[in-house]
């Protein structure tokens, strides 16, 4: 008997062609919502010591008050979320399962197809590598040759053998030597994030950075809540692009905090952020990444909302400021996140709740939990990874990016 996700991608690709790559290459521009998004013509609206001598612990003792902190932490963080589920601007959190749920963006269904064929060992590589070169990888895991490459040289992992037993030697040091988050994110994750986005060839108009300092603007933090911060985003930077340079810069001069996006850093001002990254240690504080990546997607769609209402076309769309603002944002669908947890990527991506259940309008965020993209533990894992990083940067430049 067939599979229902194997009938569901045969459908797919009937439909579209070629399957996973012609997810990729089918992601529309979603013009509606750019030229709203870079529209400096359009109104704007108002917004709104210690002295006394430290005590030595025990190894013992140190070890209980270690776990004492986690648990109080994670159950701190759940009563967080718990409390975010009910507020106007909340977020509610639901189960990833797969592209058969109706309830889901296209976009996180596009994503969902992705990982499947790269959980199955297909499009992992990208058709540029060396078969040879990655013959070890293929015979090992019994990956079957005719499917393990990408039929497009825009998909799948460009990573060389050596650049991924680079990353692996220091994973596997990492955890060994039991590192904190810190570590991991300098000699793992951002050697990682760097041997892919920073490749050869690559379109520098999309960067990543570490952004472990930026705060979230005070008008775009969703009520009651506080400041959250992430470890990596992806960022697109607008001055590299000379079609709309000069629009960022004068939309930029009606925007809290002058930023094209819902940080406070400086250096981040002029730049996009499609793609938020949270880091932990292995089975330290998930609920704590999860609340910290909630509050900031949350914070990211209502400034787009704020965005989008203040660049309303008032004669021209047809629809009220609402709708407008409604249309747009079920037009982008979703926002890609990534929740890391020491070897362990997953994609955890978000969704704007426009109505409520009686047909209101919602300012909500859902947050869908999770599903496994790779493991920096072995070298095939750290190549989905690098191939899903490969199709997000697609999504961002062709989807994200005016």
């Amino acid at each position: 008997m067939n599979h229902p996700i194997d009938e569901w991608i045969r459908q797919v690709s009937r439909a579209n062609g070629a399957g996973a790559d012609d997810v990729i290459q089918q992601q529309d521009l979603n013009i509606l919502r750019k030229r709203a998004y870079l529209s400096p013509e359009a109104p704007i609206l108002p917004l709104r010591n210690v002295t006394s001598p430290v005590p030595s612990i025990s190894p013992s003792k140190r070890s209980v008050t270690s776990s004492q902190a986690s648990s109080s932490r994670a159950s701190s963080s759940r009563q967080k979320l718990s409390d975010l589920q009910i507020e106007d601007e909340g977020i509610q959190i639901r189960h990833l399962e797969s592209p058969l749920d109706p309830q889901l963006p296209e976009p996180i269904k596009d994503a969902l197809v992705v990982l499947i064929y790269l959980q199955r060992g297909q499009h992992v590589f990208s058709p540029t590598l060396d078969k040879n070169a990655v013959a070890g990888i293929t015979e090992a895991y019994l990956l079957d040759e005719a499917t393990v490459f990408s039929p497009s040289q825009n998909s799948g992992s460009h990573l060389s053998p050596s650049e991924a037993d680079h990353v692996l030697t220091h994973a596997k040091t990492c955890f060994k030597e039991n590192e904190d988050e810190s570590v991991w994110n300098v000699e793992v994750h951002q050697r990682l994030l760097e041997k892919v986005l920073r490749r050869s060839g690559s379109n520098r108009l999309l960067d990543f950075r570490i952004c472990t300092t930026a705060g979230i603007i005070r008008e775009y933090l969703p009520s009651t809540t506080s400041d959250r911060k992430i470890d990596f985003c992806f960022c697109i930077d607008t001055a590299k692009d000379a079609t709309y340079a000069s629009k960022a810069i004068a939309l930029r001069q009606s925007l809290p905090g002058s930023s094209l996006n819902h940080s406070n850093k400086v250096a981040l001002q002029s730049r996009l952020l499609p793609v938020s990254i949270e880091t932990k240690r292995a089975s330290i504080d998930f609920e704590g990444a999860i609340l910290q990546i909630s509050v900031w997607q949350a914070a990211h769609w209502k400034m787009l909302r704020y965005v989008l209402a203040q660049t309303w076309p008032t004669s021209q769309s047809g629809l009220s400021q609402q709708d407008y603002v409604n249309k747009a944002l079920a037009e982008l669908g979703a926002l890609p996140g990534i929740l890391i947890q020491g070897h362990q990527w997953y994609y955890v991506p978000s969704s704007p709740d426009l109505k409520n259940d009686e047909g209101n309008n919602t300012a909500r965020t859902s947050l869908w939990l999770q599903k496994p993209i790779g493991s920096t533990n072995n070298a095939l894992g750290i190549h989905q990874i690098a191939a899903f990083l490969e199709f997000l940067r697609r999504w961002s430049l062709v989807t994200y990016w005016p």
